[in-house]
């Protein structure tokens, strides 16, 4: 799954689902800057389609991109890894 498919499965899914997640104060407010600065970049007309929502969409699709491509290489296994002390 390239970035072509992942916006364009983004486009062709109006059927959303609301999850509530829980973060820490220090990570929600660098969600918040991180979102903030990429606006700053986008040409005016496409920034409102930067949203939370699609932030944490687009992430967690990579997230699980990278997860299927390296296994226990990805970046996400081996953070759990490191939370769990192993």
């Amino acid at each position: 799954m390239g970035e072509e498919n992942l916006i364009e499965s983004d486009e062709s899914s109006n059927e959303k689902i609301m999850v509530s997640v829980y973060l820490s104060q220090k990570t929600s407010e660098q969600v918040d800057d991180v979102i903030f600065y990429i606006k700053k970049r986008l040409p005016f007309e496409n920034r409102r389609k930067l949203t939370k929502s699609t932030f944490y969409e687009l992430g967690v699709k990579i997230l699980i991109e990278d997860y299927n491509k390296k296994g226990e290489d990805s970046l996400w296994w081996k953070a759990v890894q490191k939370l769990l002390g192993n």
